[in-house]
């Protein structure tokens, strides 16, 4: 075990070849190139990868589980953040304002306990968390200008909202096994929606808004209990 006081930084950890960090695990400006920690399975606490000018890319091919948060924010060359066996949070992911950011691994990730944050990566293509199944707080995809396809094919509940919104190029969204929403659903200016998929959806205890409405819209059987003046 890593331990570094409170926090580790992603140099610390490289260089020790942690399996796993008691504290944060953290890159405040200092990270740069290519940085990939093999041997990492477990994080006691945070993720939090802040104002890395010259990071490449982070990867992690071996982390399963997170106690707290995993933060990534403005990182201007980050073109790829990979976690390949990450598999449970214990608090938020938030990804937000990394210029470059291309591509966002997280195949196996089941269980957020608390929201996911992907807002403002002009960059980011594609957006899949195919075993994503829970999460407890609100899913939120924002301004992320090249998103084309936004897919959770086994999501089931989300304990609040889920706001997709102001995507330019976002042609399909599909959560093809979502049933309960604890809070609203929004999906409104991706104005190359094409494809709307939640075919299993049957309670939202907020309300649902789609705006423009795209040309294929399955709401399952939520939407014959309930009129829209979409779908």
């Amino acid at each position: 075990m890593c331990e570094g006081g409170s926090s580790t930084t992603l140099a610390e950890a490289r260089r020790q070849g942690c399996h796993t960090v008691a504290g944060n695990l953290v890159g405040y400006g200092d990270a740069s190139g290519d940085v990939n920690l093999p041997n990492l399975t477990h994080v006691d606490g945070s993720i939090e990868v802040y104002n890395n000018p010259d990071l490449a890319s982070l990867a992690m091919p071996n982390l399963t589980d997170v106690d707290g948060s995993i933060k990534v924010e403005d990182n201007n060359k980050l073109d790829s953040l990979t976690m390949p066996n990450l598999r449970d949070v214990g608090r938020d992911i938030d990804v937000e304002d990394n210029d470059k950011l291309a591509s966002l691994a997280m195949p196996n990730l089941q269980n957020v306990s608390g929201y996911i944050y992907v807002y403002n990566n002009p960059a980011l293509a594609s957006l899949a968390m195919p075993n994503l199944t829970d999460v407890d707080g609100s899913i939120s995809v924002e301004d992320n200008d090249k998103l084309d396809s936004l897919t959770m094919p086994n999501l089931r509940d989300v304990g609040r909202d889920i706001e997709v919104r102001y995507n330019l190029d976002l042609a399909s969204l599909a959560m093809d096994n979502l049933r309960d929403v604890g809070g609203s659903i929004y999906v409104r200016d991706n104005d190359k929606l094409d494809s709307l998929t939640m075919p299993n959806l049957t309670d939202v205890d907020g309300s649902i808004s789609v705006s423009p409405e795209p040309g294929s819209c399955d709401l399952g059987s939520y939407r014959g209990k309930n009129k829209f003046d979409f779908c």
